[in-house]
């Protein structure tokens, strides 16, 4: 991140960026005017997200991060519409072989 935001090498005392602002679920919501409202989903886990998938109950969300041994998440909120709170599940992988994956538990 240091490396993106300009200030390689640096802490963040001396003004580098902090690891843990970054990582979340990030929801962009827009008012009827077009402005926007911004909120991290901390209830929703962190990494190196790559695609987040609302499911018509508007309730369940699919997550995947952007690693190829990464995670495979799945997010359900208490109440559609609202991912503030929840309940956030990762799938277990058993690698048996070489090629092919493997099997899940």
């Amino acid at each position: 991140m240091n490396l993106y935001l300009g200030t390689p090498g640096q802490t963040v005392r001396q003004g580098g960026a902090n690891p843990y602002e970054n990582g979340f679920i990030t929801e962009i919501k827009l008012d009827s005017a077009g402005k926007p409202e911004v909120q991290k989903r901390y209830a929703m886990g962190r990494a190196s997200f790559e695609l987040g998938v609302v499911m018509p109950d508007e309730r369940t969300v699919y997550l995947a991060d952007d690693a190829s041994d990464g995670v495979r998440l799945m997010f359900i909120a208490d109440n559609p519409r609202d991912l503030s709170s929840g309940t956030l599940y990762a799938a277990k992988w058993q690698q048996t072989r070489g090629f092919d994956g493997g099997q899940a538990i």
